[in-house]
């Protein structure tokens, strides 16, 4: 409504930055509503991690570097693909 002020608000030891969680105070200051990121069923908390899951953020700095290296080989899987492909190409 639009007597209610809506903080949203991250922990310190949150996995990532998008573990929000959600206090609704009313004009009283009292709180209304308090959403925790903790306390949400697992479907809603590993979709609002996507982001993090896919660009490796959510393992930190290794599962960065993990899909960076993963991403590479696709390159190194590609160019293998082609030469095979070519090479029996050739040799019919």
């Amino acid at each position: 409504t639009g007597d209610a002020i809506k903080i949203d608000f991250v922990l310190a030891d949150a996995a990532h930055e998008r573990e929000k969680n959600t206090l609704k105070l009313n004009v009283t200051g009292a709180v209304s509503e308090r959403k925790l990121f903790a306390e949400q069923p697992w479907g809603e908390r590993i979709t609002a991690s996507w982001k993090m899951l896919h660009t490796g953020r959510y393992w930190g700095w290794s599962g960065q570097l993990m899909l960076m290296i993963s991403s590479l080989s696709m390159l190194a899987f590609a160019y293998i693909g082609i030469r095979l492909y070519f090479g029996r190409a050739q040799r019919s």
